[in-house]
């Protein structure tokens, strides 16, 4: 979020975005003339915001790569056996909104995935968690 922010900033343009903490924080808000100022003379701010930047573009390529290249359940397989997300036959507070927003789909279809995982047995599903049984790949 901070690299496109500071890229609509430079470029006086608007860029609708959205972030979620997962703890309390204190915010800083830096009127955009203030970035745009920087820009202009400070050198390791400007490396900064560009070698962010480049960082983010990336992981949106990679994003259109798994959307474009691999079905969803694959995706979602893939992402279920991180074990330090979602350590085996414990459980991990998350959402089936919070996964599709991180796999970049919708709600009901991360739904319907986890249904037919619950079916064959692979994950325990409760409001608000999510327990893998075993891998699902």
């Amino acid at each position: 979020l901070p690299a496109f922010a500071s890229l609509s900033m430079a470029g006086s343009e608007c860029f609708p975005a959205f972030a979620v903490s997962e703890s309390d924080l204190e915010a800083i808000l830096v009127p955009a003339s203030v970035i745009q100022d920087w820009m202009d003379s400070i050198r390791s701010w400007r490396r900064y915001a560009w070698n962010l930047i480049a960082a983010r573009l990336g992981d949106v390529i990679s994003l259109v790569e798994e959307v474009t290249f691999r079905r969803m359940d694959e995706r979602l397989g893939f992402y279920l056996n991180q074990a330090d997300k979602f350590p085996l036959g414990r459980k991990t507070a998350i959402t089936h909104q919070q996964i599709a927003a991180e796999l970049g789909t919708s709600r009901e279809v991360i739904s319907r995935l986890l249904k037919d995982l619950e079916q064959q047995g692979i994950v325990e599903l409760g409001r608000g968690w999510i327990r893998v049984l075993k891998p699902p790949m």
